[in-house]
């Protein structure tokens, strides 16, 4: 049996489903470090991305230390460009952990912030389902 994850991620979190994607599975939780140098943002520049732009080796790291039994990796993310943490994981994978990084068999933007736990797993159903082996 394929061991399949899917990791949600965000600047500032990611939740990762490692064990399933039953209604009573629940994600393991790795948050990114605390930045050692505080910008000042206004609360609207924040909401928009622009408030902290995780690049932590720390963070990627530990995503990476829970995905890397899997078989085959989803992510879904938000945000394009620079401000793509589903992108800087991406790089940071293929770069430092290449055999993890070719097991990402898709990524897909979604409105992550607006969108439940549940929703999430539906997601991650539907692209199961669109995708037999």
């Amino acid at each position: 049996m394929t061991k399949f994850a899917v990791v949600a991620i965000m600047r500032d979190e990611a939740r990762i489903w490692n064990h399933g994607l039953t209604p009573k599975t629940h994600p393991e939780i790795v948050t990114a470090p605390d930045e050692s140098v505080h910008h000042h943002v206004r609360s609207y520049e924040y909401l928009d991305g622009n408030g902290s732009n995780h690049t932590s080796p720390e963070y990627y790291e530990a995503i990476y230390k829970v995905i890397s039994g899997s078989d085959e990796i989803l992510l879904l993310g938000h945000g394009k460009g620079k401000a793509s943490a589903m992108l800087h994981l991406i790089q940071y994978l293929e770069r430092k952990h290449p055999l993890v990084g070719k097991k990402v068999v898709d990524a897909l933007e979604t409105d992550l912030q607006n969108l439940s736990e549940g929703e999430i797993m539906a997601i991650g159903r539907e692209w199961i389902a669109a995708h037999p082996n």
